[in-house]
């Protein structure tokens, strides 16, 4: 009966999975695309053409500090219900191209097989055309966070877009996502620019701004007016800051994470409390703790001194190892190091870094004793690869030994049951000892397959961490 039902199931699986096949659909692209087009100049004075120009990229400045946009529920809902339309339209022109060819061999006598054939294919559209059609929308996936990029470095960045009707059709030719556009107009010193944030997925302009300012001002009234679009590019809620730093060597940090070297503006941070730090080599370090609110925008400004730098007497033993300073390579022991502030690390073949920091450094001397490695990290690392792939082994050489030991139970099972038949106790009493026996040994050999197993995973973990810490000595070196 066991083996009844085990035949039956490997039957039916497959037909099962051939009549619920179904193409997954999901976004092709991770990516949003968007372009900043030349805004129209509808002005005739001489230097109305220039200005444009220049806010055209001044905005595409503003806004290309925008790396990533979060998709709100209805732009998933949007993308999706295209996706559907997409591949409906596609299985449709599929089923279209079948009959077509089916036409043609109509009245053929001569290509019957592929007149069967075609009959089969048209088949099979048909059946894929409907479950495209009946394809629910929250199995098709999207990714909801996306990488914004910028077409603006493409051969047509210049083109000017005049009407809605361009909007739809150069978004469709060059598959953007957004485009910004507007027109400009100067009226003697006085600037009035209205810009537009279109999207294609939605095909209508999500945002709008008008901007006026003369020419002293009206680049500052831009910055300002940007703001308006930055929700909608962004996908949440968002904040901004501008940082002024008096010495463009110094290196800005956000939470710990580079940003910029020197000045920078339009940094964009999600509202809340940011920490904001100003370093750099031989320079004082200055900390801002910075609370941002929802649509804020905040100036920050460092000013940051030089550290009186001194010379180091950088010593080991043995001689002859590499000393780098702040990750950058300076020559080899003995040697004299001028420093102020930062990390200091030898590296030597055969032994093991050693570094200090000369911010903890009261002399002028640094004196090093590296350690002997104990063993070669090279070697270490292939005996761990080893370990894995040897203990893997034997995981799955004993698969087949539980596969088995389960069908020898079952055999023995199964000839027990017939013994039962025949009513003789002797023969009832060794088919069910044997059974027994045979039971036993399949959950042996499916415990040793475990075990096996679990002890892969392990080594398996050694591994990765042994090839995690040969990764890191080899970057520090």
């Amino acid at each position: 009966m066991v083996r009844k039902l085990l035949l039956l199931t490997f039957i039916l699986i497959p037909l099962f999975t051939f009549g619920v096949e179904d193409k997954v659909l999901r976004d092709s692209s991770s990516e949003w695309n968007i372009l900043v087009t030349d805004l129209i100049c509808n002005s005739t004075q001489e230097d109305a053409p220039y200005i444009s120009q220049t806010l055209s990229s001044a905005v595409y400045r503003n806004l290309s500090v925008i790396k990533k946009h979060r998709m709100s529920d209805e732009e998933i809902a949007a993308r999706r219900e295209s996706i559907k339309a997409d591949f409906v339209d596609e299985c449709q022109k599929a089923l279209s191209k079948s009959y077509q060819e089916y036409d043609a061999l109509l009245f053929q006598d001569k290509d019957i097989n592929k007149k069967t054939n075609l009959k089969s294919t048209i088949s099979k559209d048909k059946r894929m055309l409907r479950k495209a059609n009946k394809k629910k929308l929250e199995k098709i996936y999207v990714l909801r966070e996306r990488d914004i990029v910028f077409l603006n470095d493409s051969e047509e960045k210049d083109t000017v877009i005049r009407g809605p009707v361009e909007l739809a059709t150069r978004a469709k030719k060059d598959n953007l996502d957004y485009i910004v556009w507007g027109s400009m107009m100067l009226v003697e010193d006085v600037v009035v620019a209205d810009i537009s944030l279109y999207s294609s997925l939605f095909n209508k302009e999500l945002a709008s701004v008008r901007i006026t300012g003369d020419l002293e001002t009206i680049y500052q009234e831009l910055d300002k007016g940007l703001d308006a679009f930055y929700s909608d590019m962004l996908g949440k809620p968002w904040a901004k800051i501008n940082v002024d730093v008096n010495d463009q060597d110094v290196d800005v940090f956000v939470d710990g994470v580079f940003v910029s070297a020197g000045s920078l503006s339009n940094i964009i941070l999600e509202p809340g409390e940011h920490t904001v730090l100003a370093s750099g080599n031989n320079k004082t370090e200055e900390v801002k703790q910075v609370l941002l609110e929802e649509n804020q925008s905040v100036d920050i400004s460092f000013k940051v001194e030089p550290v009186q730098s001194k010379l180091f007497a950088v010593s080991s033993f043995p001689t002859g190892a590499d000393v780098y300073y702040n990750s950058v390579w300076q020559g080899q022991t003995p040697m004299l190091l001028n420093g102020a502030k930062g990390e200091v690390v030898i590296s030597l073949e055969g032994y093991q870094n050693s570094r200090v920091f000369l911010d903890e450094i009261n002399g002028n001397t640094l004196d090093f004793f590296p350690q002997r490695e104990v063993f070669n990290k090279d070697d270490y690392l292939l005996d761990k690869r080893n370990d894995f792939y040897k203990n893997l082994t034997w995981f799955v050489l004993s698969i087949p030994v539980a596969f088995f030991t389960y069908a020898n139970y079952l055999a023995y099972d199964d000839l027990h049951e017939r013994a039962k038949g025949t009513r003789d106790s002797h023969e009832i009493h060794r088919t069910q000892r044997i059974r027994n026996y045979s039971q036993y040994g399949y959950y042996g050999a499916l415990f040793l397959s475990v075990t096996l197993f679990s002890n892969a995973m392990f080594y398996l973990r050694d591994y990765i961490v042994a090839g995690q810490s040969y990764n890191n000595d080899r970057r520090k070196k």
